[in-house]
């Protein structure tokens, strides 16, 4: 095993989800990140917690988007929902299959009770990629250069990332908001992994949004649903392992890497300078 998915692993359980003696804890993984689902296991073992496997594979999940009438899609079994609240962590490695974003939306709305759940509950949660071929291609690198990427952005002193001037490069995209009464909200490997980044919750955006390059691939994650032109969040990176566009929301998709001159403003105001946050 390559020993930084061990490290990956530890970090999961002890730090992200933080596994104690008798926690259940479900691991929702596709087979495209076995090696993780394998190590993480063992760890959770190593901790006395309860590991339960709920796995997928690519090729099932495709069919599913393929196959599935729109009923089918919408549809949310009564059992989804029943295995989350009988458990005390969730860590979720992984989805890679490439379909329809309009479909994933229908699916997305049909499994909204879940995450809304899983929001308000005591249930401790992390999801997480694993470097594979289909998220390799997708972010248009070699499996190699993806590996050093994600474990460059994971595998850190998570403690004391949020406290680092922030990372990354930037594709000329224009996003203009409000930012009345939003606080800021700052984000440490608890919940997402990587991650690293102060961000404000629940924007609108104000104006057309565009981009000089992948601006087609902005569109339609916007065109997604309804509730896709509302951006979740707007986020501040710190994690200096982040550096490239990956076509993942993990990874954030505007990146800008301030540490050599330049400055970003929250109307009008500067917040941050050469990546480094101001107080």
């Amino acid at each position: 095993m390559d020993p930084r998915v061990w490290e990956l692993a530890k970090i999961l359980v002890d730090y992200s989800v933080s596994v104690q003696d008798g926690d259940v804890v479900i691991i929702s993984a596709d087979l495209d990140g076995s090696q993780l689902m394998d190590a993480v296991y063992r760890r959770v073992l190593q901790r006395g917690g309860h590991p339960r496997f709920k796995v997928s594979m690519p090729e099932v999940t495709r069919i599913l988007y393929e196959k599935a009438s729109q009923e089918q899609l919408a549809t949310l079994l009564p059992i989804d929902l029943a295995e989350y609240e009988a458990s005390d962590c969730l860590i979720s490695i992984s989805e890679t299959a490439n379909v329809s974003p309009a479909k994933m939306g229908v699916r997305r709305r049909a499994v909204q009770p879940v995450s809304d759940w899983l929001m308000k509950s005591s249930v401790r949660w992390c999801c997480c990629n694993f470097p594979c071929n289909t998220l390799a291609q997708k972010a248009e690198m070699s499996l190699g250069e993806y590996e050093d990427f994600v474990f460059g952005a994971t595998n850190v002193d998570w403690p004391e990332i949020i406290e680092a001037p922030s990372g990354g490069r930037k594709e000329a995209t224009d996003l203009r908001f409000s930012i009345a009464d939003r606080p800021g909200i700052k984000c440490d490997g608890h919940y997402n992994m990587p991650d690293g980044e102060v961000f404000f919750p629940l924007w609108r955006i104000e104006r057309k949004a565009g981009a000089e390059k992948n601006e087609e691939f902005l569109m339609e994650m916007l065109d997604t649903d309804p509730g896709a032109r509302y951006i979740g969040e707007f986020g501040i990176g710190s994690n200096m392992g982040i550096t490239k566009f990956t076509r993942d929301i993990l990874f954030w998709d505007m990146i800008a890497d301030l540490r050599k001159g330049g400055e970003i403003q929250l109307d009008g105001v500067p917040v941050q300078r050469n990546g480094t946050f101001l107080k």
